[in-house]
């Protein structure tokens, strides 16, 4: 074995650590001590690898140190069951130093030959007899270690830098990506109730007009016989006197509960029986005179009122039936104006005409509600009336329901400046104002877990299709008041769908 030779870094920066920052590859220090190991040790043996041959693997117990003589190889880890290359070492390296440096010297990563490659190899213990007569190849030893140990340090910054560069990459790609499934989902939502709309439309046109031949069937049904009421009760022995009240009752305006019991208590004090006074006022007679006439030229008193009773019946049922139809007609009108559907504006239309129909379709609900109508005169525009009134549909069902059936419902109608401004008003018990940012967001609601269940698609859907009409939909709401403003221009050029 040689004796120390000097320092071969005499000469180098007085400060101890300069040479291994102004270095990056450490191949000074490398080729310094390969030069020291060949001349100890000039016959040490030699290992070729082939392309992938692996010289050892993660975790396997080592005790030699290799110098890479010609070809490269990679240093690398298993992660999550996958070969991940942390280093390529090319020709001049020293692989192993790291558990030269341990105790137990046990390898940290796998190395394989990337290319065809040859490595002198060096014991352990030979090395160890070597550095304990030689102080200097310990100094070199260390030098070489920390140099290495600084690029792979510097290297391993750069990748954790570059790592959290791309999580924060990543992290804003996660949120676009979050933003787009969100818009995704609320445009596919909105399609999909456009197309259940666009059905229904067609089913309620459709039902709309199946309806309108039986309607019209029973009015002329009812028609035909009003007209030969008459002509049945031609046999009847007092035919003259149900023809000649056959008219009457024809035309014959219903009481008021409030006004038959008036009559009932003024025919009482006249002298006419209680039971009589009831059947006569139920028939619509006011007059004593004329009930005592009847009932006194009666050969059979009874006879005659219960003809009577007959006759005012029929004309009854008749009125109510031309009544009902008349309701079926209206309200098959205003289903077939509602479900109109398109993709352009349809027609110029009054907007009363569509709150309207729309008031009569929801009137079941009304019954207990006070309707108060303050209509200014507008403007006709032009929109797609089926999609208005879906508006105007949700607005008031929601402040019916907002009443829980029970209040006092404003519909009022403006010009305002270049707007038409249509206001529906409620006096329920108005929106939470931690909930008032929120109403117009897809999917929420107020009314889960209750039996009016919502979906939180209406005021969306409002705000859409107000907005493709190029107005606005605002609203305002405390404790016994809450209105929505919709706004509309009174010159409108076109609608988009």
């Amino acid at each position: 074995m040689e004796s120390a030779s000097p320092d071969p870094l005499i000469g180098m920066p007085s400060s101890p650590f300069q040479f291994i920052t102004d270095s990056d590859s450490g191949t000074l220090e490398s080729t310094v001590l390969k030069d020291r190991l060949l001349a100890l040790f000039p016959d040490s043996p030699m290992r070729e690898l082939r392309e992938g041959e692996w010289l050892f693997r993660e975790g396997e117990p080592l005790g030699m140190l290799y110098l890479l003589t010609e070809g490269q190889v990679a240093l690398s880890k298993s992660v999550r069951g996958h070969e991940t290359v942390f280093h390529s070492d090319s020709v001049g390296n020293m692989i192993g130093l790291m558990a030269l440096s341990a105790e137990d010297p046990i390898t940290y990563f796998s190395c394989r030959a990337v290319k065809d490659s040859r490595l002198l190899c060096f014991s352990h213990e030979d090395l160890r007899k070597a550095m304990s007569a030689d102080q200097d190849l310990v100094n070199l030893f260390l030098r070489t270690i920390v140099v290495a140990s600084t690029v792979r340090t510097r290297h391993s910054v750069d990748r954790h830098t570059e790592i959290q560069h791309l999580n924060s990459l990543l992290a804003e790609e996660r949120d676009t990506l979050h933003q787009t499934l969100e818009t995704l989902k609320n445009t596919q939502m909105k399609l999909v109730q456009s197309e259940k709309l666009a059905t229904l439309g067609q089913l309620v046109s459709g039902i709309a007009h199946e309806l309108n031949n039986p309607t019209a069937a029973i009015q002329r049904a009812a028609s035909y016989v009003q007209e030969n009421i008459p002509a049945l009760t031609r046999e009847h022995p007092e035919h003259d006197l149900l023809e000649k009240f056959a008219s009457r009752f024809d035309q014959q305006r219903p009481l008021s509960s409030r006004e038959q019991r008036q009559t009932r208590r003024q025919l009482e004090e006249a002298g006419i029986a209680a039971d009589t006074a009831r059947r006569f006022v139920a028939m619509g007679f006011t007059d004593a005179g004329e009930i005592r006439e009847l009932l006194h030229s009666a050969e059979d008193q009874e006879l005659r009122v219960a003809d009577l009773e007959t006759l005012s019946d029929t004309y009854k049922f008749l009125r109510n039936i031309h009544s009902g139809s008349e309701r079926i007609g209206q309200l098959v009108a205003s289903l077939r104006s509602y479900s109109r559907t398109g993709t352009v504006p349809q027609e110029d239309i009054n907007v009363y005409t569509g709150l309207e129909e729309t008031l009569t379709l929801v009137g079941h609900q009304l019954s207990k509600v006070t309707v108060e109508r303050r209509y200014e005169d507008l403007p006709l525009i032009t929109c797609i009336p089926g999609e208005l009134n879906q508006v105007w549909t949700n607005l008031i069902t929601n402040a019916v329901q907002a009443m829980n059936g029970t209040g006092t419902l404003g519909i009022e109608t403006a010009v305002d400046g270049e707007w038409i401004r249509v206001s529906i008003q409620d006096s329920g018990p108005g929106i939470p104002p931690e909930t008032q940012t929120r109403i117009f967001e897809i999917n929420f609601t107020t009314k889960q877990g209750k039996g009016d269940f919502g979906i939180g698609l209406g005021l969306p859907i409002c705000k859409q299709i107000i907005e493709q009409h190029n107005g606005r939909l605002e609203f305002e709401s405390q404790p016994g008041l809450t209105r929505f403003d919709v706004y509309l221009p009174r010159h409108v050029s076109g609608a988009s769908s």
